[in-house]
């Protein structure tokens, strides 16, 4: 598993794809390999022909990799990570992509709006009268500060940064599955930001009502299931016949299996369970939060 690729900096992104690639194949030198990739850097490229490897990419987005994680190609794709969107799809084929504005125009109900929601929370817990919550110390805690106070000034200085404050959301979590109520404010109304954009979605694209699948994908997502039991209760009172679920392998192995579909390899749900078995290896890397 590799490290960031988003918001950071050319040698981070670059060394984030070397481990990827790194950890992936070991020692193995394959003469032809398909990749399938999200988005990609021109060393990934140099990387391959340095180890004289016959590379094909497939491109795909986020979106389709996560459809093809769940082995799903219609219904609503919720993507609730760093970041956020939701994307439709009908069984004819026609789509509508609603947010991924980034978190100051949208990302509502992402790891980062978890994480920016339980920072105001721990704010506000130090003014008069208001409640008590465990998130007053654990927030500054997980930054490496003592107080709430603390993370002011480095966010107004962006010293605190996107990747920062989506690092969050899991605090948020583990202190709501403790019983904090305040935690769990915060994570219910996450929830709400997202799904009020999955009741506008089901009305635009006309799949009100139609049992669409209801996928998702992203660190939030796949490593909460408290919060995407809150999400998926929300959506299912905008709509009483969505079918909530959590691909058991994360958008990364969506985007392989759509390479292996481009390359004439049949994804059958038997292959899916064998990717499941094997990646339980690397459990931590599974279930670290956030994920783009």
């Amino acid at each position: 598993m590799g490290g960031p690729a988003n918001y950071n900096a050319p040698e981070v992104v670059a060394r984030s794809y070397e481990d990827a690639l790194e950890g992936a194949l070991g020692v193995w030198s394959p003469a032809e390999l398909w990749v399938g990739v999200v988005s990609m850097d021109r060393r990934v490229v140099e990387w391959f022909q340095a180890r004289g490897i016959g590379a094909h990419f497939h491109f795909t987005n986020e979106f389709e990799a996560g459809y093809c994680a769940a082995l799903e190609d219609w219904g609503l794709l919720v993507l609730a990570g760093t970041g956020s969107f939701v994307h439709a799809r009908t069984r004819d084929g026609s789509e509508l992509h609603l947010g991924g504005f980034g978190p100051v125009l949208g990302d509502e109900g992402s790891a980062y709006d978890a994480g920016l929601r339980g920072i105001r929370a721990a704010l506000r817990s130090m003014w008069p009268g208001a409640r008590a919550t465990t998130l007053t110390q654990a927030i500054p805690a997980a930054l490496g500060w003592e107080t709430p106070w603390d993370l002011v000034w480095p966010f107004q200085m962006r010293q605190i940064g996107r990747r920062d404050v989506a690092s969050l959301s899991p605090v948020v979590d583990e202190e709501a599955r403790g019983g904090d109520a305040v935690a769990l404010e915060v994570l219910r109304e996450a929830a709400a930001a997202l799904a009020e954009i999955i009741g506008v979605a089901l009305d635009a694209a006309g799949l009100r009502g139609a049992g669409c699948p209801l996928i998702g994908t992203g660190g939030l997502a796949q490593g909460s299931p408290l919060y995407w039991s809150m999400l998926a209760e929300q959506a299912l009172r905008i709509d009483a016949t969505l079918q909530p679920m959590v691909p058991p392998v994360r958008p990364a192995v969506g985007a392989a299996f759509s390479a292996m579909r481009a390359a004439g390899v049949p994804v059958t749900c038997d292959l899916r369970d064998r990717v499941v078995e094997t990646q339980r290896a690397f459990a931590r890397a599974v279930v670290a939060l956030p994920s783009v």
